[in-house]
């Protein structure tokens, strides 16, 4: 029979996975890249912190949201994942849906990232060119040893553009469906609102 703090753990585990969404490349690792494990481990440190605070979830946003900043090149995955759309939209449009997909990225994490179990982060040293950019391997291991593959993209200036889970598809690929889709449907000022309410929503959990 499996115990509650083994089913805690495992809901824990579940939930950062969920919160990240990625896809994870199949490529052999082929070399070491300091830097861009660097700025993966920096991420999961603060990480780390924000869940171990134990603050309510408004109070993590504000403090996960410039760890974020500082890891992810939002300006490109905003453009990357609006696609051939993102020329469609106007620059006062484009900076205000940037800053909304900014903000319900970091309202995702910081809704579930809410204790600290001992969950680990492990980065690998060994990293893959990959197009502009390198791929950073890591593993999310929870409570029970099992290791859950979330690789990343660093660019070459040292920010994520995309993130990726289990061999799947591309987190910015996913939600270029979901976005393009009611961009289409209802245009960029109901896309941008779309993305305000559910952080909002996120924020009062």
């Amino acid at each position: 029979m499996i115990d509650s703090t083994t089913l805690r753990s495992k809901r824990r585990i579940a939930a950062l996975l969920f919160v990240i969404t990625m896809a994870s490349g199949s490529a052999v690792p082929a070399r070491s890249d300091d830097a861009a494990t660097g700025v993966i481990r920096r991420f999961y440190d603060g990480m780390i912190a924000v869940m171990r605070s134990g603050q309510a979830t408004r109070a993590r946003f504000d403090q996960l949201k410039p760890v974020m900043m500082r890891t992810f090149d939002v300006p490109v995955m905003a453009q990357r994942v609006l696609g051939s759309h993102w020329s469609t939209l106007s620059p006062e449009a484009r900076k205000r849906f940037q800053a909304a997909y900014a903000d319900f990225i970091v309202a995702t994490y910081a809704s579930k990232l809410d204790t600290y179990s001992g969950e680990r982060f492990d980065v690998d040293p060994s990293t893959q060119p990959q197009g502009n950019g390198t791929l950073v391997y890591t593993k999310i291991v929870d409570g029970d040893g099992v290791g859950h593959a979330v690789n990343y993209i660093v660019g070459r200036d040292g920010k994520v553009f995309d993130t990726y889970f289990d061999g799947t598809i591309s987190d910015v690929a996913a939600r270029r469906s979901e976005f393009t889709g009611l961009l289409q449907r209802s245009g960029p000022d109901q896309l941008i609102q779309s993305l305000t309410d559910r952080t909002r929503k996120l924020l009062e959990r």
